[in-house]
C-alpha cells in the first residue's frame, strides 16, 4: 500500500514523511513559549531540534530568503545531529555555510559532491531530484533535474535507472519521467574527479570558470 504523501511544515515538499512536533512538555492550557523545543524530521530538509523562536525565523527565510534557507538545508543535511538553540544559531549555521557564489560554482559543487561519492569507476550513484535537492545546493528539484541534465550533455556523466543499464539521453522526452536516476561518471568525469581529489587550487578555479562560460547560457535557456 502507499504511504500518503504530506506536505513538510517548513520546506514545503510534498513527502510520505515528516513531522514536526513539540518536544517540551507542556501543561493544557499553557501557550508555547521561545525558548520551547520541537523536534523535525524530512527527508527533504533534513532531522533536528529547534526552539520555537528559531523555528518562526526559519519559516520566514524559507518563504522570503531561499538561498539563505538552501544553506541551512545544506549544512544540516550534512550532519547527523543537530540542535538550533535560538534565532542568533540559526543565522551563525546559515553565515558558516555560504554555499556557491554563482551560477557557474553551483554547476561545479554539483560535480564536485558527485566526484567525491563515488568511489570506483563503474559504480553508480543513485540521486533522488527531491530528496537530494538541498543536499546538491539547488533551489528545488527541478534546478537539480536541470544540472544533472547539463552535465549529462557536457558529457561528464551519464543517467540510467535503477532498473535498468541502458543511458538515458537527457533530450529525450523521457528524460522528464525520471525522478531517482542513477548516474555514472564517464571517462571525461574521471578526469575531472582526478583534478577534484588532488584538491589543486588552480583547477577548481579553472573548472569553475569553465562552467560559467559554458553553463550560463545553457541554464537561462
Amino acid at each position: 500500500m502507499n504511504q500518503k504523501a504530506e506536505i513538510c511544515t517548513i520546506c514545503k515538499a510534498k513527502v510520505t514523511e515528516s513531522s514536526t512536533e513539540l518536544k517540551t512538555p507542556i501543561n493544557k492550557g499553557e501557550k508555547i513559549h521561545d525558548g520551547d523545543i520541537y523536534t523535525h524530521s524530512c527527508p527533504v530538509c533534513g532531522t533536528y531540534t529547534i526552539s520555537k523562536s528559531a523555528l518562526d525565523q526559519l519559516l520566514e527565510i524559507q518563504s522570503n530568503q531561499k538561498e539563505d534557507f538552501v544553506r541551512f538545508a545544506n549544512y544540516v543535511n550534512n550532519k547527523t545531529s543537530i540542535n538550533i538553540e535560538s534565532p542568533q544559531h540559526l543565522q551563525s549555521i546559515i553565515q558558516s555555510n555560504p554555499g556557491p557564489k554563482n551560477l557557474g560554482e553551483k554547476v561545479t559543487m554539483v560535480l564536485e559532491k558527485i566526484c567525491n561519492s563515488i568511489n570506483n569507476i563503474g559504480e553508480g550513484l543513485e540521486i533522488s531530484f527531491l530528496i537530494h535537492c538541498y543536499l546538491y545546493w539547488c533551489n528545488n528539484q527541478a534546478e537539480l533535474k536541470r544540472i544533472i541534465s547539463i552535465l549529462a550533455k557536457e558529457g561528464y556523466i551519464d543517467i540510467t535507472e535503477s532498473n535498468s543499464n541502458k543511458v538515458i539521453d537527457p533530450n529525450d522526452d523521457y528524460f522528464e519521467y525520471v525522478h531517482s536516476p542513477i548516474v555514472f561518471l564517464t571517462a571525461r568525469g574521471i578526469e575531472i574527479a582526478s583534478q577534484i581529489n588532488r584538491q589543486n587550487t588552480s583547477s577548481k578555479c579553472f573548472i569553475a570558470m569553465s562552467f560559467n562560460e559554458t553553463f550560463q547560457t545553457i541554464m537561462n535557456d
